[in-house]
């Protein structure tokens, strides 16, 4: 049972069902028929006010195994049908990241926390929209992320880059992060890897940014860390080949920084 498509009438169902279970002499039986007989009349109208969220949850279902595209579609039909289900807008608006559209997607996320402002995801996908394109309100999204997800630990090297990538603070990154890095932090190393470059520390940057990759091969953000040591290092190609990767993981990005490193991108 997929945790996001809970609605009351599926726990009302989920115990009453158990409560069945647990008669186990024939007076209780009876009665329990006849509870179930008053019940009826209730769990028939439930059934019908949740016909159309039902059938929402289908076209998203469908929707998660189709080509982009398509599962725009299906979202779309999914969210006419129930239109208050918060899950359905975020995943719209992680479609419309992966299309490079920003401006769509970040106008999904924030619909989908207004419907739910303690849902983690929301905010993290309003503040990496914001970290794409350079926007230091990507620091209040993260931090708000972070503090409604306080067991992921990473969270706080996604702030730490917010910090580094949008106003250059690398003092206010440091306080985020805490020794040793675990290696399976990724956002964690490449946070560190960055203050390390424009330290000076360039190969022991390049090192914690690669671990950082090792640990979360998509992490869009470790091929930016690796752009900037090669154009440090004067290295077209290598420039290019992590840019080329770049664009096939986060487009909305690759778009952000493209001018930056435009001469080297020739």
């Amino acid at each position: 049972m997929d945790v996001d498509s809970l609605l009351p009438i599926t726990l009302v169902y989920f115990f009453l069902g158990f409560a069945l279970l647990t008669f186990n002499n024939q007076k209780s039986f009876v009665l329990s028929k006849r509870v179930s007989l008053i019940l009826i009349p209730f769990l028939v109208l439930g059934s019908i006010y949740t016909f159309k969220t039902f059938i929402a949850s289908v076209n998203v279902l469908i929707g998660d195994n189709l080509p982009i595209e398509t599962r725009i579609e299906y979202y779309k039909n999914g969210i006419a049908l129930d239109k208050n289900h918060s899950t359905y807008h975020y995943l719209l608006g992680q479609t419309f990241k992966d299309l490079g559209d920003a401006s769509s997607a970040l106008k999904e996320f924030e619909f989908a926390s207004s419907l739910n402002p303690l849902d983690y995801r929301f905010p993290d996908g309003i503040g990496q929209i914001y970290l794409d394109t350079k926007n230091p309100l990507s620091i209040k999204f993260l931090t708000r992320a972070k503090d409604l997800r306080k067991t992921d630990f990473d969270l706080k090297g996604l702030v730490a880059l917010a910090y580094i990538l949008t106003k250059g603070d690398i003092n206010s990154a440091k306080t985020l992060i805490s020794f040793p890095i675990d290696d399976s932090f990724s956002n964690t190393n490449i946070a560190y890897g960055f203050i390390l470059l424009k330290e000076g520390n360039l190969e022991e940057g390049k090192e914690y940014i690669v671990k950082g990759i090792k640990a979360n091969n998509k992490n869009p953000y470790g091929q930016l860390g690796l752009a900037y040591y090669y154009a440090i290092q004067n290295n077209s190609k290598q420039v290019k080949a992590r840019f080329e990767y770049l664009k096939n993981l986060d487009l909305i990005l690759y778009n952000a920084y493209k001018n930056d490193f435009a001469k080297y991108l020739k």
